[in-house]
């Protein structure tokens, strides 16, 4: 009985290392075709067609037009933000290496060798919404809340992709991207008369947090791009030995090439 109980012990261990060691070579060579993308970016050619619509909602309950913040959602300009938006997607393309093509370069684009690619951001928008919080806190059998209707902004855009001389359908991606104002409070008990009340200091957004907010998006939506290409050329490299559960993305830092488990970037709406 000793013995076997032993056995049990080292047994179980030894598998999970095996388990993890075969994990860790399955995707040995996920990671070194990914590495390769990385090194051989300037290889690839990207055209990418600023937006022609920005599109300005405001989707909250009850509408609060006399707001500030509606009044600088509306007041926005539309072309500041999709050359601001724009520049950054392919200012940080660039960065990862990759050798991007302007609109106005379109006619070269296309005698292009491949790999070459078209994201065409369609459309962009800047959406308006009430973002409720609850804070609760709990004393004896009383529940005291507060509650707060904060305001907040997506920033969401719709982008077409397109291989070069691909007979496949165009594919359309999603992204978005919120902020909100911001609360800090807690509750504070009153030990003479057991009163509760909510202390809080609130920032509102402002442009900055707008502008802000866009610049964000224009980066991570470059470097969402790169991981989308980047999984496609491992895919192509590893044919039916590709295992579609996993995400890999890169971390242009360590220039190291990570993986998640039923992970996306962009939504496809196709």
């Amino acid at each position: 009985m000793t013995q076997g109980l032993r056995f049990s012990r080292i047994k179980v261990p030894f598998l999970c290392m095996l388990v993890f060691a075969l994990i860790l070579n399955s995707c040995y060579l996920e990671k070194k075709y990914g590495r390769e993308f990385a090194r051989n970016a300037s290889g690839i050619s990207l055209l990418i067609l600023e937006p022609d619509l920005i599109l300005k909602s405001d989707i909250r309950t009850p509408p609060e037009d006399s707001s500030q913040v509606s009044r600088f959602i509306k007041d926005f300009p539309e072309d500041t933000i999709a050359t601001f938006f724009t520049s950054l997607v392919i200012e940080q393309l660039q960065k990862l290496g990759v050798n991007v093509i302007r609109s106005k370069q379109m006619s070269d684009f296309f005698t292009m060798k491949q790999p070459a690619y078209l994201f065409n951001i369609a459309q962009t928008e800047l959406e308006q919404y009430s973002y409720p919080v609850k804070e609760k806190y709990t004393t004896d059998s009383i529940i005291y809340t507060q509650e707060f209707l904060l305001h907040a902004v997506n920033f969401n855009t719709w982008l077409e992709f397109t291989e070069l001389n691909s007979d496949k359908k165009a594919e359309t991606l999603f992204s978005n991207f919120f902020v909100k104002d911001n609360i800090k409070g807690d509750f504070r008990v009153n030990l003479l008369t057991d009163e509760v009340t909510y202390v809080y200091e609130r920032k509102d957004l402002s442009p900055d947090d707008i502008m802000l907010l866009i610049s964000h998006a224009g980066k991570t939506n470059a470097h969402y791009i790169f991981n989308m290409l980047m999984n496609k050329y491992i895919a192509d490299k590893m044919q039916d030995r590709f295992n579609k559960k996993y995400f890999y993305y890169y971390d242009p830092v360590k220039k190291n090439v990570l993986f998640l488990e039923n992970y996306t970037e962009f939504k496809k709406l196709n």
